[in-house]
């Protein structure tokens, strides 16, 4: 019976292979060399369909997320449902223009039905404050990993924090990878180290 839980892995990025992907696989196969369960879902494999922002989901009171009105049969429950059933999410994106690329902020668009935030409210409010489970960030960038930040003009890690809140999962790590701006780049091994011991403490 296993006893150390379960890692869904979301891969933001367009590249399978690439720097994020490396870096999620990796925690998932150290998580799973431990003995957790894993599973990993390519966004870019996804049907996602865009946000309309029409705020009808989050209109309606209670402490559950309100899927989406206009786009019920697309993948977004699906990967809820996976969500859900997970301990511990590696969330990965890349560094697009300074943000997430769209990719990864095109899911965190679909995710506001986690929010409750009827017309005439100034912010939303997260229907559930808890946090069920623990979530690792991964996120790279052509600039030093240092410079992955909001105060360098860098919104992905906070897209990728945001995205956790809604999936109700609280940020235990960070692994940021950064100077990608060699076509055939390698991810440093002292970045993988620190995912497979980030990987292993949790799965233990």
């Amino acid at each position: 019976m296993n006893t150390c839980g379960r890692f869904l892995g979301i891969v933001g990025s367009y590249r399978k292979g690439g720097v994020i992907d490396t870096v999620v696989t990796g925690i998932l196969d150290a998580a799973a060399s431990a003995g957790a369960l894993t599973e990993k879902i390519y966004l870019v494999d996804k049907h996602v369909e865009f946000c309309a922002n029409c705020r009808e989901c989050v209109q309606r009171p209670g402490s559950e997320r309100v899927p989406c009105v206009m786009h019920g049969d697309d993948d977004v429950d699906g990967i809820f449902e996976q969500v859900h059933a997970a301990n511990t999410l590696i969330l990965g994106a890349p560094v697009n223009l300074g943000s997430a690329n769209a990719l990864t902020q095109r899911f965190a668009e679909r995710c506001i039905g986690s929010y409750y935030y009827p017309w005439g409210k100034r912010y939303p409010v997260l229907r559930d404050k808890a946090k069920p489970r623990k979530a690792i960030i991964v996120s790279s960038s052509a600039a030093p990993a240092f410079m992955n930040t909001a105060a360098f003009g860098s919104s992905a890690i906070m897209t990728l924090q945001t995205i956790a809140d809604l999936l109700g999962a609280e940020v235990v790590e960070t692994i940021k990878v950064g100077l990608v701006s060699e076509r055939e780049f390698r991810v440093p091994e002292r970045s993988m180290k620190k995912a497979r011991q980030i990987a292993a403490t949790l799965a233990a």
